[in-house]
């Protein structure tokens, strides 16, 4: 256990407890009193939680500046720009990283990825690792899961020659 942290479990719900006949037969005991833990009642919600559908996400479009990001991301992927992916170390950071590059690789993009070093280089974005990519002939810097504040990193990234699209 990692010093200065301590755990704090909430008492599990009983196998007889009438609030998880509410959730499907065929789940684990274990599942549903963690579903029960985290607030779901059975029902609709918890159906869409368990069995999403990419039908249920919202229309990315909605959020602002979305077409001019995936405008420019396209501009790169066909003009045969170096296109950088900024990752964070945590799982979602990672994921999403892999996602893009994945995706972006099946378009014919030449990209690559940097994941800063948790102890070393903290989180966010880092000067020097900007640099590097820069050095390393990166034309377009996409962050995710990090970059919303990182004005003064996305600023040295632009003066480097870097575009920058953040999706933090």
């Amino acid at each position: 256990m990692t010093p200065g942290f301590h755990w704090t479990l909430r008492p599990s719900v009983k196998e007889d407890d009438p609030a998880l006949k509410a959730f499907p037969a065929a789940l684990p005991l274990l599942v549903k009193q963690l579903l029960l833990q985290r607030g779901f009642k059975g029902g609709a919600e918890t159906e869409l939680f368990l069995e999403p559908r990419l039908s249920h996400l919202s229309d990315p479009f909605l959020m602002g500046e979305m077409g001019a990001a995936v405008e420019r991301i396209f501009r790169a992927v066909d003009a045969g720009e170096t296109v950088c992916i900024y990752g964070d170390y945590d799982v979602d950071g990672v994921t999403a990283t892999a996602i893009l590059i994945r995706y972006l690789r099946s378009r014919g993009a030449e990209c690559q990825y940097y994941i800063p070093d948790r102890m070393n280089e903290g989180y966010g974005l880092n000067t020097g690792a900007i640099r590097k990519l820069a050095e390393d002939g990166c034309r377009l810097m996409v962050t995710v899961d990090s970059g919303i504040t990182a004005v003064e990193e996305t600023l040295l990234a632009q003066i480097l020659g870097m575009g920058v699209v953040i999706t933090d």
